[in-house]
């Protein structure tokens, strides 16, 4: 039994300092597919690092980070959810209905919000809806829930019918149920882009009635349940998804950006002469749609640390050989960092605030290791001060919950990049972020900065006190003067550890 959570570990999230955490899909399914195909998974084992011993995991609560829920149950039932076949029950190895409200009561009150993941654009082949009451056609091939033989076969099992009103209740109701009955905070729906076409199976028409299906759904959600938040995984980069549906939109709020991924996790792997900061600086100042926060930022997420060999933890990803090394925390750290100081909605995966190195791998059971919040505690401090700095908690740094960014210092040759960050401008407001992407140390990087005066370094990610092996020692600040650098009126000079972020602003 996972439900209801343990007080003591969602007292940790709370003391991380998230807002907010995303469960993967939490309605029964059939583990392992059939009749149609498991949704996720290669059934590889867990990798891990190779010097390193076996991790000693102990259960955690279904509350972790974005992209988070967890797994319990028999033995086997380790799957991530992405096999629906009963929409309206809990899945049994997480618990009761009753277990589920206890835990969302239990993250509001620790300040958590909760989004649930539902999947509508596709069930599992072995759905007791599929072939319903035994009736089939050859032109209904899945019986009267599914679409026709044409439209009905998704890459990962057969496709409901929008089209047909009482299908399209059965799910309307089913998004409803978790924000009204539930008290969940918002919904993350799976792969909208083959709700909105038939994409896949060599059939990419659009689907009026899978869209319409979403605008209603989503404004019944916004006049019953305002403030709730709708993401959508449609991996298309198509500003119609964040429009609203007035202006002929789908409605959602935001939607995941795999691009900003990729981009983050190219540049801080493979050697320091190919790396590409022209690519990471258009990440950064990436917008899908007029909305800066239409996007979902991430370096990991279930699919980009689930599907080895690429496919796995940005610290084993940097260092296959030592996913512990020096390297590979400076290097994923770094990435944490972008995310988290660029224009976005940022998101973590659980356990990535401890360098958890092993492979999130479908059908094995990878629980969080506790045992990393001791030996990783200084790692994720870092984080801690991360999130602290995003949110503002300092009031020094509202900057970084703004809308607006600008890229203005891109040395490729030196393997240097900075950005400025701001809302409405001025002291507390303007941030600078900084980023050296060398392997060596530069006492004295020259930076434009918007005004002159004391700038404060409020994080340095290469600081000893982070971790034992880091050599930096925060400085108190840096003076900007009236020296003409990077398009600004003024400059000053920044000390760089290898591989690290500086993040200053004004008193």
């Amino acid at each position: 039994m996972i439900l209801p959570a343990r007080p003591q570990k969602l007292d940790y999230l709370k003391r991380l300092g998230i807002n907010a955490i995303q469960l993967l899909p939490i309605n029964e399914n059939a583990v392992g597919g059939g009749g149609g195909g498991a949704r996720r998974g290669r059934g590889a084992p867990a990798t891990q690092p190779t010097t390193s011993p076996q991790a000693n995991a102990s259960t955690q609560p279904n509350g972790a980070r974005a992209g988070a829920a967890n797994r319990g149950g028999g033995r086997g039932d380790y799957d991530w959810g992405y096999d629906p076949s009963s929409y309206f029950a809990i899945k049994r190895s997480y618990g009761t209905p009753l277990d589920f409200l206890d835990f969302v009561n239990l993250c509001h009150a620790h300040g958590i919000a909760v989004i649930v993941d539902v999947v509508y654009n596709h069930m599992n082949g072995r759905t007791l809806l599929r072939n319903f009451g035994g009736y089939t056609t050859p032109e209904y091939p899945n019986g009267i829930y599914f679409n026709d033989a044409a439209h009905g076969t998704s890459p990962w099992g057969p496709r409901p019918d929008f089209s047909r009103p009482q299908v399209a209740a059965f799910i309307e109701d089913n998004a409803l149920m978790y924000m009204t009955q539930f008290g969940c905070d918002g919904e993350r729906w799976d792969s909208v882009a083959n709700m909105r076409a038939f994409t896949g199976r060599a059939n990419t028409a659009p689907n009026p009635d899978g869209i319409q299906l979403m605008r209603k759904t989503f404004d019944a959600s916004r006049a019953g349940q305002p403030g709730r938040i709708l993401i959508a995984e449609d991996l298309r980069n198509d500003p119609i998804v964040t429009k609203p549906t007035t202006s002929g939109g789908l409605g959602f709020n935001t939607q995941w950006d795999n691009t900003t991924c990729a981009a983050v996790r190219a540049a801080v792997t493979g050697d320091d002469a190919d790396r590409k900061l022209a690519a990471l600086a258009r990440a950064i100042d990436r917008k899908i749609g007029d909305n800066p926060f239409g996007r979902v930022i991430y370096s990991e997420d279930h699919d980009q640390v689930g599907h080895p060999p690429r496919d796995i933890r940005v610290p084993a990803l940097v260092d296959p050989q030592d996913p512990q090394s020096l390297r590979a925390k400076r290097l994923s750290t770094l990435a944490a960092a972008i995310i988290i100081t660029s224009p976005g909605v940022p998101m973590l995966f659980q356990g990535q605030e401890m360098l958890d190195p092993r492979t999130f791998t479908f059908g094995v059971n990878v629980p969080m290791d506790w045992s990393r919040v001791e030996s990783q505690a200084g790692t994720i401090r870092l984080y801690q001060d991360l999130i602290a700095l995003r949110r503002n908690l300092l009031e020094r740094t509202a900057g970084l919950k703004g809308e607006h960014v600008s890229v203005h210092h891109i040395d490729e040759a030196n393997h240097t990049l900075a950005y400025h960050r701001w809302d409405k401008g001025g002291a507390g407001d303007d941030v600078i972020v900084v980023i050296n992407l060398s392997q060596n140390a530069i006492p004295g990087l020259k930076i434009g900065f918007p005004r002159a005066g004391k700038w404060t370094v409020r994080f340095n990610s290469a600081a000893n006190n982070y971790d034992a092996q880091f050599t930096e020692r925060t400085s108190a600040g840096i003076t900007a003067a009236a020296n003409a650098a990077d398009g600004m009126e003024y400059s000053g000079s920044v000390a760089m550890g290898p591989y690290s972020v500086v993040i200053l602003s004004q008193d």
